[in-house]
């Protein structure tokens, strides 16, 4: 089993891309056939996906300029 512990700040949530399927990855260990974990945003709110799977939605709001901790 592994843990993942991260500490981040979210400088911005604005696309500098104009990509309309811009979600700015937290992290994302996938392989080549989308075995895995990844965390990414949309707008100010942050999903989980694993092997390929339907996204979660974390309950929480984030904020610009603030640290968060996530274990």
């Amino acid at each position: 089993a592994y843990t993942i512990s991260i500490w981040f700040l979210i400088e911005s949530f604005q696309d500098p891309t104009n990509d309309k399927y811009y979600e700015p990855r937290l992290f994302s260990f996938l392989n080549k056939n989308g075995s895995g974990i990844e965390a990414f945003f949309i707008r100010r709110h942050l999903f989980v996906r694993t092997n390929d799977s339907e996204k979660t939605a974390i309950n929480f709001t984030f904020e610009t300029h603030k640290w968060y901790h996530l274990v």
